[in-house]
């Protein structure tokens, strides 16, 4: 076996090697920058996942004092309306007892000649 030939073979290798693990490096270099731009990105995704959040959170709060305000105007239009039906039943009393007074008033009129005494 030739030592010289050999020793060129394995300088070979190692040349090869060497250029291998340099490019293997530069690749490693670019897949960690790759890495490092994710890591940012999803640290932007998280921070905009917040927002969202917090901006959903308050839609919550607002839907929920929007129908307690809603609830609260409902009952109060059904007092209100409770409140008119009985003044309606006042009114209409009010009237037929008027009604009662023109009647009675005018039968007396009528009973003494078209007289008011």
């Amino acid at each position: 076996m030739d030592v010289e030939k050999t020793m060129d073979f394995i300088l070979a290798q190692m040349a090869e090697f060497a250029s291998m693990h340099v490019s293997t490096q530069k690749h490693l270099d670019q897949l960690q920058k790759h890495i490092d731009q994710l890591r940012a990105g999803q640290q932007k995704n998280d921070e905009q996942i917040q927002v969202i959040v917090g901006a959903v959170h308050a839609l919550i709060r607002t839907r929920d004092e929007d129908r307690q305000l809603i609830e609260r105007e409902r009952l109060r239009a059904e007092q209100e309306r409770l409140r008119m039906d009985a003044l309606s039943d006042k009114i209409d009393q009010t009237t037929e007892n008027v009604n009662a007074l023109v009647k009675i008033v005018d039968g007396m009129i009528r009973r003494n000649g078209g007289q008011i005494q």
